[in-house]
């Protein structure tokens, strides 16, 4: 298989994006009773070096100061923040990242945050950007609040890591990492996500379970993104080609079903068509999850009350209760998906798939 064509490729497709154009430096999107606020910077590292072949967190042409950040920072935690659980802070990539947010901008940001009445505080970075140094600092800032780390994971599956994420994901130097934040006493959130490309729906399915065991198993908490396939993405040039179809929502469904009950309360579904990140006066749009109109409305309330009861009977309660009342055929077409035989393995299917992207490379398809 040929990496360097996927960075290529990627980076081609990617160099089609307008800019962000965030009228300030920070935004704010509640989602449930969390608040996410972004702090808009240039661009992600492995964004830029064409990595993630999913992903688009998007760059941004202006320079903002140190006190223009602070500032419109300041401005959110003024509103009314009392129906929110938690405040997640985050870039468009890693907010612990030197490259993205100098440490010196980020012990402000900390420091802003010691009188804010959230009692909980997430931070979303890759997992090599955490540093003992910034670990201490939010302790020491903040003892008095309930704080947790977000990483990406994405899966454990070393094939998918090398060839699809290539985000220098190590699991044994994660499990390092992992180790360190437990060491300030914080909590470790870990995304993963299901959908992989060039897997079959069965595979897709054991990818997933696998990853989910790996996190839940490490006492962590999991937040699982059933993929969108974003506009500027390779994965958006393979959907457009046929080499990658959507995900089904059932597949996400049949995933909770399959794990451990006692493991429910640890995991919050995200990403499910609950949120448009698509760039506006654009052609292309992202392109969610896949259910019929009979059972759309059912899932999309199942989601909301998983992620607002926090006790694993409840929840898997709320899964037989969906499974039983399904009125359409979605779930029986997907079970039947998962039965298929498909002896092609992934290599054999990345193969092809960058076998048409070095022709479609050198023909300038990309540019």
């Amino acid at each position: 298989m040929n990496r360097e064509i996927i960075l290529q490729s990627n980076r081609l497709i990617r160099n089609k994006r307008p800019d962000l154009n965030e009228a300030k430096a920070c935004t704010a999107t509640p989602v449930g009773d969390m608040l996410e606020i972004v702090f808009t910077s240039k661009c992600c590292r492995n964004d830029k070096a064409g990595t993630c072949v999913m992903c688009d967190y998007g760059y941004s042409i202006k320079n903002w100061s140190d006190d223009e950040y602070i500032e419109s920072f300041r401005d959110i935690l003024s509103w009314d923040l009392q129906k929110f659980k938690s405040i997640h802070l985050c870039a468009n990539g890693s907010i612990m990242d030197e490259y993205q947010i100098s440490t010196n901008l980020f012990s402000k940001i900390i420091n802003e945050l010691k009188n804010c009445s959230v009692s909980e505080i997430g931070i979303e970075t890759h997992f090599n950007t955490v540093t003992e140094d910034k670990l201490s600092l939010i302790q020491q800032v903040l003892p008095n609040k309930n704080i947790y780390i977000e990483m990406g994971l994405e899966t454990v599956n070393s094939q998918c890591l090398s060839s699809l994420i290539m985000k220098s994901i190590d699991l044994d130097k994660l499990d390092n990492t992992i180790t360190l934040i437990k060491k300030f006493g914080f909590a470790v959130v870990l995304n993963i996500l299901l959908g992989m490309p060039f897997m079959s729906p069965a595979e897709q399915l054991k990818d997933a379970e696998k990853t989910m065991l790996w996190v839940l198993e490490k006492n962590c908490r999991a937040v699982i993104f059933p993929i969108n396939i974003k506009p500027f993405t390779l994965l958006y040039y393979m959907y457009s080609l046929e080499f990658y179809q959507p995900v089904s929502h059932w597949l996400l469904i049949i995933l909770l079903k399959s794990l451990p009950a006692n493991y429910l309360n640890k995991i919050t579904v995200a990403y499910y068509g609950n949120r448009d990140e698509s760039y506006a006066n654009i052609d292309q749009h992202t392109v969610f999850p896949v259910c019929c109109p009979i059972c759309e409305q059912s899932l999309f309330e199942f989601y909301h009350s998983f992620n607002h009861v926090y006790d694993w009977n409840s929840r898997e309660k709320l899964i037989n209760k969906l499974i039983q009342q399904v009125s359409c055929d979605c779930l029986s077409k997907q079970i039947n998906e998962l039965k298929k035989q498909d002896h092609t393995t992934f290599l054999k299917r990345i193969e092809s798939f960058t076998d048409y992207l070095e022709k479609a490379v050198i023909k300038g398809e990309l540019n």
